[in-house]
């Protein structure tokens, strides 16, 4: 097998009879399937044979050292650019895929926040249309009088009351959809989302501090995801928590706990809004703001829970979102909905709140 009586060559390909593998062997043929696959194509397929290969050394070359050296470089170099090649084709394609699955995941939350949306205005916008029919019919005789001037007046104005709700909500929406998807949310997107769910906001300075959340934490809300009964449609919105003022602190070192749970009108839980109001009466300087993975939602109206603590709950729902029908304006701004969810690992601290 030395060039001598053969010439250079790069492999020696033979088909063995099954008795021979073993004499084969010992000159170092091979039956390895990868390395033969380079030579499927070569020869015959014959009958009860195995196809063996022999790669000779380099110093089979001449007996040059230096040119076996340079051979054996020139191969290192180029399985190297061969194997970075295909890792980063593998990076790349798991890069892409990566971000296929967030952009889908972020575009199936923003068509679920779009959809409440949208069926909250339509129900607000129902309430109006029946209150101002009953206006309308008190003020028959009169507005037969000034029928045309009135109802051009109702028009314009509602139409104007309409576009300033629609404006505020479409910025609303995209400082929730910001806050919610970005990992380098900044603070005045937060302060300008507290602003716009705290009432009366001219009567406060509002300063937000970014929380980092370790990984350990996250890793904690995204195995919970799992758990929901929705599966894919995790329902993650903004809200705020009150509870424990004096370990808020604590809350946005180490994320929630069971030991955060407060007794509300379902039992032990964490209790947030979605609405900031009455901080003078509760004597509250600082809230957070969190990330919630609601999942399924039961809906419950104020009105039909009872006065006394209920600890049975459906098990069948992740979260409970508690609103007072009889509390509630024509203008959703003030509407502030109880939300409860069982699970400490369903939320994620992202700013602490202060107000001045």
């Amino acid at each position: 097998m030395t060039h001598d009586y053969i010439g250079e060559y790069d492999a020696i390909i033979t088909a063995s009879d099954q008795s021979a593998i073993d004499f084969y062997r010992k000159f170092g043929f091979t039956e390895d399937s990868i390395i033969l696959s380079k030579y499927k194509d070569i020869g015959d397929c014959w009958t009860n044979t195995t196809k063996m290969c022999y790669l000779p050394p380099y110093n089979v070359v001449n007996d040059d050292p230096i040119r076996c050296l340079t051979m054996m470089d020139d191969q290192f170099q180029k399985w190297q650019k061969t194997m970075f090649s295909s890792y980063q084709n593998q990076a790349a394609l798991f890069n892409r895929l990566k971000n296929e699955m967030i952009g889908l995941y972020a575009k199936i939350n923003t068509q679920e926040q779009i959809i409440i949306s949208l069926n909250r205005e339509r129900f607000l916008l129902a309430k109006e249309n029946a209150s101002l029919k009953l206006k309308l019919s008190q003020s028959k005789t009169y507005a037969e009088e000034n029928n045309e001037d009135i109802e051009q007046l109702e028009t314009h104005q509602m139409i104007k009351d309409m576009e300033k709700i629609s404006i505020s909500n479409e910025k609303l929406l995209i400082a929730q959809m910001s806050l919610l998807m970005d990992d380098d949310c900044n603070t005045q997107m937060a302060i300008e989302y507290c602003t716009h769910k705290l009432k009366n906001p001219e009567n406060y300075q509002i300063k937000a501090k970014k929380i980092t959340v370790d990984s350990a934490t996250t890793a904690l809300y995204q195995s919970s995801l799992g758990s929901l009964h929705n599966g894919s449609q995790k329902n993650e919105t903004l809200l705020f928590y009150y509870g424990h003022h004096d370990h808020l602190d604590i809350i946005a070192n180490a994320g929630f706990t069971n030991e955060d749970f407060l007794y509300g009108s379902f039992g032990k839980g964490l209790y947030f809004h979605s609405m900031i109001k009455n901080l003078q009466a509760q004597k509250v300087e600082k809230i957070l703001l969190c990330k919630v993975a609601l999942g399924r939602i039961e809906l419950i109206s104020k009105s039909k829970i009872k006065s006394t603590i209920t600890l049975k709950r459906n098990t069948e729902y992740d979260s409970i979102k508690i609103f007072d029908m009889e509390m509630k304006d024509d203008n959703n701004d003030d509407d502030d909905d109880e939300i409860v969810i069982f699970d400490s690992h369903l939320a994620l601290p992202l700013f602490i709140v202060t107000f001045e």
